[in-house]
């Protein structure tokens, strides 16, 4: 699964439940897709 968030509290609250539900972390990258703006988007691959 891939999730891809702007709000780094809100998904590193969703990867401690994801990881309790048995996804496991796999890899975590930035993007960003507006260069023109200080927002960077996170995103982590989980595998089940």
């Amino acid at each position: 699964m891939v999730y891809v968030s702007c709000n780094l509290p809100i998904q590193a609250r969703d990867i401690e439940i994801l990881n309790e539900a048995g996804y496991q972390l796999k890899k975590v990258s930035l993007v960003d897709q507006f260069l023109h703006t200080s927002h960077l988007e996170i995103g982590v691959l989980f595998e089940k």
